[in-house]
């Protein structure tokens, strides 16, 4: 694998070069029913930046900045969306250095103001402990998808 990452390196320029890299830009091919349903069939090959010196992607976001497509973000905020047909789980954690953790708060705050059934759950860990499969609050998701799907 060594020696395949060293072509690769040496074939885009060498590593002075690579360390000079900032970030690179990316452009994505997808398709998908959900796409369709929030109006958008055509949004097809969204781009995105990745910044090589921090753990961050920036996505060009719907194909413009908020106060260029304001009607497309608002479909992709899920605040703008409240109330929706369905039970809603928020789970965050405090400690969470990418999400703010007020932003669930808000979310279920609105979504309840609606009478919708939504709760908030309070997990300890961090950004990514909600989806990793063997952190010790894993159990505590699991219980939660368990009584809304009635199998508790």
């Amino acid at each position: 694998m060594a020696d395949l990452l060293g072509a690769v390196i040496e074939a885009h320029g060498g590593l002075e070069r690579w360390r000079g890299v900032r970030a690179i830009d990316v452009r994505l091919n997808f398709s998908g029913a959900a796409l369709v349903v929030k109006g958008f069939p055509r949004h097809l090959r969204p781009s995105c930046s990745i910044d090589v010196r921090e753990c961050r992607v920036t996505f060009q976001r719907l194909g413009g900045d908020p106060d260029e497509l304001p009607d497309r973000y608002a479909v992709a905020d899920p605040l703008c969306q409240v109330p929706i047909p369905a039970a809603v789980r928020c789970v965050h954690a405090p400690a969470d250095d990418q999400v703010p953790f007020t932003q669930s708060v808000t979310y279920v705050a609105a979504a309840r103001a609606t009478g919708q059934d939504a709760q908030l759950l309070e997990v300890g860990g961090d950004h990514f402990s909600v989806a990793d499969a063997t952190a010790p609050i894993w159990p505590a998701i699991i219980k939660e998808l368990e009584e809304l799907m009635g199998a508790a």
